[in-house]
């Protein structure tokens, strides 16, 4: 398995990762959460930390911004493929 992998894998639930390959790990971290906030998926809802954000060079805003984005895709591939099942 691919070191980044592995790392990404091993440190997902640690938002203050910061070693070696962090930018996959931070972002397993993030999208689990995000779409956590969202409805999507098990677990507690946890506040994600700015110094996450700021780890990995992004904004909340945009962060929030583009999970919606793609739940909203997925909801018109929903509809899309139910009509193919007619």
């Amino acid at each position: 398995m691919p070191d980044e992998l592995s790392t990404a894998l091993r440190f997902q639930h640690d938002p203050h990762y910061a070693g070696e390959h962090y930018a996959y790990a931070n972002l397993v971290y993030l999208a689990v959460r995000l779409l956590r906030a969202n409805g999507v998926g098990a677990g507690p809802e946890q506040e994600i930390p700015d110094e996450l954000f700021d780890r990995l060079g992004l904004s909340r805003e945009k962060a929030n911004e583009s999970v919606k984005k793609v739940l909203e895709a997925e909801v018109l591939l929903r509809e899309l493929a139910s009509q193919f099942s007619k």
